[in-house]
């Protein structure tokens, strides 16, 4: 992810119902194609939670009304024209409700320039062994697992 002067971070959340995390991916984007948690830069005047809860109504359609994100991990990702960029993975547990279309098959949305993504439950205990599962959010793991 490249961040430019018109962005404070980025956010990662780990959408989570009774053992279950939504993932998505975005089948147009290049190979190779990872499935991974919903995220995405946090846009100037927008906090970590603002951003993470429209990143994951835009790429999931789950809107989160108000349901408590809590912080599980944080990191400085680069600096770019002196500025520090970190990135901020949270959580949230939802009510099955809001997850009923993603277990039973993909949810399909439009991101901002036009490209879908899809978006589905996988059991958590399960993302540690998925070969398409986005290397870099695998250590992220690690902060759901020492939330429980």
């Amino acid at each position: 992810m490249t961040y430019g002067i018109d962005t404070n971070g980025a956010v990662i959340v780990a959408v989570i119902c009774e053992g279950d995390a939504v993932l998505v991916r975005e089948p147009g984007k290049p190979l190779p194609t990872y499935v991974k948690f919903p995220g995405g830069v946090i846009k100037v005047g927008e906090t970590p939670e603002q951003a993470a809860r429209r990143e994951v109504f835009e790429e999931t359609g789950i809107q989160l009304g108000d349901h408590i994100l809590f912080p599980l991990n944080q990191q400085i990702l680069q600096k770019q024209r002196g500025v520090e960029h970190t990135q901020y993975f949270l959580g949230v547990i939802v009510h099955p409700a809001l997850v009923v279309a993603h277990r039973h098959g993909f949810v399909v949305t439009c991101d901002d320039d036009g490209s879908h993504i899809e978006s589905a439950c996988y059991r958590l205990a399960e993302l540690d062994q998925m070969l398409d599962f986005h290397p870099e959010h695998r250590e992220l793991i690690d902060s759901l697992k020492q939330k429980k």
